[in-house]
């Protein structure tokens, strides 16, 4: 049984014992709690028994933990341990290595209840001078990457309130550096001619990786999991139901999209389906050339012997490719940035560049693709414009 003992006006010990230990010690755990002073003196009991069961349920179940018993690193650990199992494996990665890294280093030591708003200030500050990164280039991390840090230490103590470890988020009393807008990489008029010139004489697996990334918009990891079953070459439809990605500690995994909106059917064009029908005829070829060595998993893009392509080795073939035709240097993933951007100034509505990309929701398309939205508006204004100022046919009279 829970017992109460008042300390000052509004605040009480709540203490619940839990035996001896062989020496004869008390084992017990308390919990200091504060009511609301405006409470009348039978909310008040009812709060302070509600409180009290609360806790020793807890302390019972094993699920209460001592505030004072947690650095931010091992609650870090803990929190990694219960919220993790709900991540992806690929957001869970970046989970580590933020709160294993350099949060562990800089804030790690700290007493969980101590942390304050200023050790974050000091935090963010030293994530922006220049010579943190880890990758050996130059330059502060960006403010987005800064953001994104923040995003994850919020969402963390964000539990420890919910555990009854903190009073409140540190993180809510402290603004990251604002995130500037970066407008995506794109190629002009010209570049895309010498593009898909150049794609002309490539071998026709990176033709065919290259063109369908371009005319579809779709991730690597798509692209990567594609089997040919995905393929209607009838009605020239590519049906995403899945995706590789790439865990160090467990390899490359095949799962469905990360959302609802991922599982999508999207429209080839035919040249593209022209392609696909020759590239899987070219294919079909390797495989009968390398017989009992051939590893027949259906899939779409492979390695020599047949096996799925590594999702790293398709952003690979296209560095190499721009770097042999000199063209600028983009990353595969602009591709499908390129893809929308296109659709989007050729008139195509957001929602159904939306439902192409994957994006569970066409907000998310308008943020991303802000750049081409506004230019595709300048484009409006300046047909409205043409409009307006078009001159009056002879022998009409103004009203």
């Amino acid at each position: 049984m829970a017992s109460i003992e008042k300390r000052t006006e509004n605040s009480y010990r709540i203490t619940v014992s839990l035996g001896y230990t062989p020496d004869g010690k008390k084992l017990k755990r308390t919990k200091t709690i504060k009511l609301d002073p405006g409470l009348t003196e039978r909310q008040r009991e009812k709060e302070l028994q509600r409180q009290a069961a609360l806790f020793e349920e807890a302390v019972q179940r094993g699920t209460y933990f001592e505030p004072s018993s947690f650095t931010v690193e091992s609650f870090a650990e803990k929190w990694l341990d219960e919220h993790g199992k709900s991540l992806a494996n690929k957001t869970r990665l970046r989970y580590e290595g933020i709160l294993r890294g350099r949060v562990a280093q800089a804030l790690g030591h700290l007493k969980l209840e101590k942390l304050k708003p200023m050790h974050l200030v000091e935090f963010y500050g030293n994530l922006q001078e220049d010579g943190i990164r880890e990758d050996g280039r130059d330059g502060k991390l960006s403010n987005s990457t800064i953001q994104y840090y923040h995003r994850v230490l919020s969402a963390m103590l964000a539990d420890a309130v919910r555990w009854g470890l903190l009073k409140e988020n540190p993180c809510e009393k402290v603004k990251p550096p604002k995130a500037t807008s970066k407008e995506m990489p794109q190629l002009d008029e010209g570049d895309m001619r010498k593009l898909l010139t150049a794609l002309e004489g490539e071998p026709l697996k990176y033709r065919a990786i290259i063109e369908l990334a371009f005319v579809t918009g779709c991730r690597r990891g798509e692209l990567a999991a594609l089997q040919w079953k995905h393929i209607d070459f009838d009605n020239g439809i590519l049906h995403i139901r899945q995706a590789a990605e790439y865990i160090p500690s467990v390899g490359v995994q095949v799962k469905p999209p990360k959302t609802k909106a991922g599982v999508r059917d999207i429209a080839l064009p035919a040249s593209t389906v022209r392609l696909l029908k020759e590239y899987r005829k070219w294919q079909l070829e390797q495989k009968m050339r390398l017989g009992n060595l051939w590893q027949d998993g259906d899939w779409v893009f492979t390695k020599w012997n047949g096996d799925m392509i590594f999702p790293d080795t398709i952003g690979d073939i296209f560095k190499k490719f721009l770097k042999r035709h000199n063209l600028p240097a983009i990353r595969f993933h602009d591709l499908r940035h390129l893809a929308a951007t296109l659709l989007i100034h050729e008139g195509l509505n957001v929602r159904a560049v939306a439902g192409r990309m994957g994006h569970a929701n066409p907000d998310v398309t308008m943020r991303v693709y802000a750049h081409a939205l506004r230019s595709a508006d300048k484009q409006a204004a300046s047909i409205m414009e043409k409009l307006i100022n078009k001159k009056t046919p002879a022998g009409h009279k103004q009203a």
